[in-house]
């Protein structure tokens, strides 16, 4: 009988389409992607810095604990891209959207 509903519970849990919550992390970091794009000397550089970018989860009422746990899960599906300790939207023209 469980394993009548194990296919229906993987198949939720497989899904791309990212939740309520990491849509407003994704737009939190597109917004600071463009906040340092105005303010780099070359915008085609502007990098977030991992930890001002959950500060900023934090802000928008995303609590701490939970903001990490959803920055994994948008790397696992490849939504986001952290190289040392910078962050970035995996594509980068999402960047651009408000």
């Amino acid at each position: 009988m469980v394993a009548e509903h194990l296919p229906d519970y993987v198949a939720a849990e497989a899904s791309k389409d990212p939740s309520p919550s990491q849509r407003k992390m994704l737009k939190v970091l597109r917004r600071s992607t463009n906040e340092e794009r105005k303010l780099a000397p070359n915008p085609d550089v502007a990098r977030v810095l991992t930890s001002d970018w959950l500060d900023a989860c934090v802000d928008e009422g995303i609590k701490r604990e939970p903001a990490r746990r959803l920055q994994g899960r948008l790397l696992k599906e490849r939504q986001i891209k952290i190289d040392g300790i910078y962050v970035a939207a995996q594509d980068a023209s999402q960047a651009d959207t408000p």
